[in-house]
C-alpha cells in the first residue's frame, strides 16, 4: 500500500472528514465558517480538517471572499481519478456516521 493510500484512508477514517465532505458535495461548495455553524463546532477545529481533506487533493478551492479584513475561503470536492473512491467510502460510511452524530448530540 502506498503511502498515499495509507494518507487517504487515514484522513477519510475521521468522522469529522466524511462530514465535511457530504456537506460540501451536498450544497456544491462550503467554507471552514459555515461548516462550523452547521456542525457547532469551533472553527479552529473544522479549519483544521479541511486543510487535511485540502492538502490530499480531496477539497479544492474555489474562491475567496474578503470579510472583515480576513479571507473567507470557500471548497469544493476536487474531480479527478480518487472522486469515484471518495463517493464510494462516503456511501459505505453513512449508516455509521449517522450514529456518530446522534451519540455526539447526547
Amino acid at each position: 500500500m502506498s503511502a498515499n493510500t495509507t494518507q487517504w484512508i487515514m484522513a477519510l477514517n475521521h468522522p469529522l472528514r466524511r462530514q465535511v465532505l457530504r456537506v460540501v458535495k451536498e450544497n456544491g461548495t462550503a467554507s471552514a465558517t459555515e461548516l462550523c455553524q452547521r456542525f457547532d463546532l469551533p472553527l479552529s477545529n473544522v479549519s483544521y480538517h479541511v486543510k487535511v481533506l485540502v492538502d490530499l487533493g480531496v477539497l479544492e478551492l474555489v474562491r475567496t471572499r474578503k470579510v472583515r479584513g480576513a479571507r473567507e475561503r470557500f471548497y469544493r470536492v476536487a474531480s479527478g481519478g480518487q472522486a469515484e473512491w471518495v463517493r464510494v467510502v462516503l456511501e459505505d460510511t453513512r449508516s455509521s456516521d449517522s450514529k456518530v452524530r446522534h451519540l455526539a448530540r447526547r
